[in-house]
């Protein structure tokens, strides 16, 4: 591909030379060819098109979701979800707050951000074991680099002081549910809050 420096230096090149192609005679016997400034400044600009093209239709990164969830069945109904939805991008999982951290810190075993990326979307339990949900929660608004990452909850209870400090923060609440139906609505209602889909 003729890049613009390229382009310019063979325009420099030709002169004015505004004829079509033929071949002059050199002092040795062999033959120049010359080519009409035209054509090559048909290449230049569809190389230039090409480009811009390029850079416009590259492709978008998919999205990321961590799920913070100690419940097997809980995780399995929640990725059955994504997979009947079609979902594009990637789901990780931990089973706790000390993981979820360490997962954002990029702390051994989460320290390969090509396995382990940086998600665009949280979304956490309220009881877990060791520290709560609403722990994870207030760390994570503590942090410089993670403090404005969305961040939902998706849980079976919910002490009433929590969900309303939850509230108080604009975090949404998602209840629980064993039905794979209304997990599946809940779910597409939840990918709706991706930064991509906004």
């Amino acid at each position: 591909m003729l890049t613009r420096e390229v382009c310019a230096a063979l325009k420099r090149a030709q002169g004015n030379f505004r004829r079509t192609k033929r071949e002059r005679p050199k002092q040795d016997g062999r033959a120049a060819i010359l080519f009409p400034l035209a054509n090559l400044t048909t290449v230049c600009k569809s190389s230039a098109e090409v480009s811009a093209s390029e850079v416009n239709s590259s492709p978008q990164k998919p999205a990321v979701i961590l799920l913070i969830e100690d419940e097997n069945n809980d995780v399995i109904l929640f990725r059955r979800a994504l997979e009947d939805l079609s979902f594009p991008g990637t789901l990780r999982e931990v089973e706790s707050v000390s993981k979820a951290r360490d997962y954002l810190q990029g702390a051994v075993p989460f320290d390969d951000r090509h396995d382990y990326p940086l998600p665009d979307l949280i979304v956490s339990d309220m009881n877990l074991p060791g520290a709560t949900g609403y722990d994870f929660l207030e760390w994570l608004r503590a942090q410089e680099k993670f403090c404005d990452m969305p961040f939902l909850f998706l849980s079976g209870s919910f002490a009433p002081v929590e969900k309303g400090r939850a509230n108080e923060l604009g975090i949404l609440v998602f209840a629980k549910t064993s039905s794979k139906e209304v997990m599946r609505e809940r779910v597409e209602s939840i990918l709706k809050l991706l930064p991509q889909a906004g």
